[in-house]
């Protein structure tokens, strides 16, 4: 398939989502088949359309559970499933999956026997995963969410529903904060997400003065800490399972169940914050909604249907046309919290897990989505430079290597340079005054707004001055019985050693008395002489020089006689 056919689609996509499209998730297909137990598969998109998958295998009760199992669609090949846990011996619970804007893969999951959170992150340049993290031992290990920023930073939330507790914890460029308590009142089930600016937002639930459970939130930034807590607005009796998600706008968005009285069934409500919640779903016995925003910031609700472990399927709806749809249900047996995506193509999909007992022993894993999943390559950052070293002051042409987006149209080129500065275009020159070792960065962004990056370094050499050869001081008196004057007239030649490009100037120094030396002429490198009259003839003086290399260098001083 061209480019112009790929990106033709894409905009039909985008031209009929904008409309009252895609209100019916189609597109079923069976992307593995496991012998075991199967829940909590859940799915995120990447910024080049595939569709990566999260499961359990086994039960997701407390202290059960199992490996933690990871696979991608790209609308054509399903992928081996990877073990995340590196092993089988693991009670793995509840796992999550995000995918950052550059296709960094995120996969948590808890451990509720150890009280912990464990994180795996997939690099999408060299297509190897890291070694699992600890982001905490002995805090929580509920329903764990991490997502990474667009700068790499990584903010992580978990529960301990045990203890009614609900932390959350943040890599910041690199480095591990400190593990933060969000809840006041006896706390449990929430979730976080990251907007495309970079704030992080976190929904919980607390038990209030009446002994049910209400909504509560709070943002942060990267140079910020947590902001005030905020009570959200309630409806029915309690609150449980809240989910929050952002849209392409930084708009947060939530989802969550409203609970009667009678604890038979639940109301599926959604916020957008700083707006009355509207009822997606009616009331029913309901569970574990989940939420995305597409590319044209509409709503897309996911719920399952019948009992936390007895489900009977899901329920789907949407609002992209000013009110929700009637919703769509699809039939699954025992599916266990499924999951819903959007991507950056107009496209949203919804993964399950079905049980295939008694014909066949084991789950079947399935997609939905409005429209095909389709691969859409992302553009590849590159460039070279040249010369690739050298000495200061060393101008270098930088060309970055042509990448377009999926319609032929060429990406933007952005430079950073390490000690200061940043450029526009694809082919750049600039110029390194110092002596070091120093980082260039080109981050490439196509005409859909995806963006990767490369960084290379240069070294630029260290100057090596020599000090000139045979300094002179020719010593005459003038005018001795009318306003005397002394002069100095110093003379030096060149040090053959050096090398000329590498000579900035000679620098002269001169003591007084008892004094230190200290600079008082710079001259070119082509100037062999220089001259200093004096009336003073009390004050005794003396005479350095060295060379001066470009990059800041300097030669040791040598003295005039």
């Amino acid at each position: 398939m061209t480019r112009k056919v790929l990106f033709s689609m894409i905009c039909a996509v985008l031209a009929l989502a904008t409309l009252q499209f895609g209100q019916t998730m189609g597109n079923e297909k069976l992307l593995h088949h496991t012998t075991d137990g199967v829940r909590w598969t859940q799915c995120a998109f990447g910024p080049d359309g595939v569709l990566w998958i999260v499961y359990v295998q086994g039960d997701t009760n407390k202290r059960s559970g199992g490996p933690i199992w990871v696979f991608s669609y790209d609308g054509t090949t399903v992928t081996e499933p990877f073990n995340a846990t590196g092993t089988y011996n693991v009670k793995g619970n509840r796992p999550n999956i995000s995918v950052s804007n550059k296709g960094h893969v995120i996969v948590v999951w808890g451990v509720v026997a150890d009280n912990a959170t464990y994180m795996r992150i997939r690099n999408p340049k060299t297509k190897t995963w890291g070694a699992i993290e600890t982001v905490c031992y002995n805090y929580g290990g509920d329903e764990p969410v991490a997502q990474m920023d667009k700068d790499g930073n990584i903010h992580v939330f978990m529960t301990d529903e045990a203890g009614g507790m609900v932390f959350v914890r943040s890599k910041i460029n690199g480095t591990w904060g400190g593990i933060k308590m969000l809840n006041e009142q006896r706390g449990k089930q929430g979730s976080l997400a990251v907007a495309p600016n970079g704030t992080v937002h976190a929904i919980w639930i607390e038990k209030t003065g009446e002994g049910s459970y209400q909504n509560v939130y709070t943002n942060r930034t990267v140079t910020t800490e947590w902001y005030r807590r905020e009570a959200l607005p309630k409806v029915y009796s309690g609150s449980n399972h809240p989910w929050i998600t952002v849209g392409p706008n930084n708009k947060a968005v939530a989802i969550y169940q409203g609970v009667g009285p009678t604890e038979n069934g639940s109301e599926i409500w959604v916020l957008k914050l700083g707006t009355a919640p509207q009822s997606a779903f009616p009331f029913y016995m309901v569970h574990f909604p989940r939420v995305a925003v597409d590319i044209n910031n509409k709503i897309h609700a996911v719920v399952q249907l019948g009992g936390g472990d007895s489900g009977t399927g899901f329920r789907y709806t949407n609002n992209v046309s000013g009110e929700w749809a009637p919703h769509q249900t699809i039939e699954a047996v025992f599916p266990k919290v499924q999951g819903i995506s959007a991507n950056s193509f107009g496209n949203v999909a919804i993964t399950t897990s079905s049980f295939t007992a008694p014909r066949e022993p084991g789950t079947n894993i399935m997609v939905y989505s409005l429209e095909p999943i389709q691969k859409v390559v992302m553009p590849e950052a590159d460039f070279t430079f040249s010369p690739t070293t050298g000495y200061p002051p060393l101008t270098v042409g930088i060309h970055g290597v042509h990448a377009v987006g999926p319609n032929d149209q060429e990406v933007t080129y952005d430079w950073t340079f390490s000690e200061g500065g940043t450029a526009t275009g694809r082919d750049i020159t600039h110029t390194y005054a110092t002596h070091g070792t120093y980082t260039i960065t080109l981050t490439i962004t196509d005409n859909l707004g995806r963006t990767d990056e490369i960084s290379k370094t240069i070294t630029v050499n260290k100057t090596n001055p020599q000090v000139p050869l045979n300094p002179n001081a020719r010593i005459t008196m003038s005018s001795l019985w009318n306003n005397p004057q002394i002069t100095f007239d110093l003379v030096w030649e060149i040090n053959p050693a050096n090398v000329p490009a590498h000579i900035e100037a000679y620098a002269i120094y001169m003591k007084e008395g008892d004094g230190e030396y200290v600079k008082v002429l710079t001259v070119s490198p082509t100037t062999l002489d220089a001259s200093f009259p004096f009336t003073d003839l009390s004050v005794k003086r003396a005479f350095a020089i060295s060379t001066l290399g470009y990059g800041g260098t300097e030669s040791s001083k040598v003295y005039f006689q």
